[in-house]
């Protein structure tokens, strides 16, 4: 038995190079005070580069395993400016509105359909570059 998408190639982990590239497209495109939302395609992926040592700025993670008081702290320091980075995946993003500058999707999703960045963030105000690593 075959199961739907069981022929579609393997992710790979988050790694270095991943992490170095984020790191470099924050410093590019925003200012130091910035907010960047990163969207990553699973919970492992969104720990695996809050954790990274690479990783410059402070992060914090938005997914289906962060309990819902705690994500509402989070996203309570997140619009307050108490950090600038949130990494989520988008299932946990889904109906966020709020002012960001730049919204990353750290990899395409494999598989799927991918002619944008996950439509889950209103950005309001000036609207500020999206991309997809």
């Amino acid at each position: 038995m075959t199961l739907a998408g069981d022929h579609l190639p393997k992710r790979a982990k988050t790694g270095a190079a991943v992490v170095e590239t984020v790191n470099a497209v924050i410093q590019s495109f925003t200012s130091s005070t910035g907010r960047v939302i990163v969207f990553c395609e699973t919970k492992a992926d969104c720990d695996e580069l809050i954790n990274s040592e690479a990783i410059k700025l402070e992060a914090r993670p938005l997914h289906g395993d962060v309990a819902q008081a705690t994500r509402e702290k989070t996203m309570e320091a997140f619009r307050n400016g108490r950090f600038r980075v949130l990494v989520a995946t988008d299932v946990a993003a889904r109906g966020l509105d709020m002012r960001v500058d730049l919204v990353i999707q750290s990899k395409p999703p494999i598989g799927r359909f991918s002619g944008k960045p996950p439509a889950t963030v209103r950005m309001r105000g000036t609207l500020g570059p999206a991309l997809r690593l």
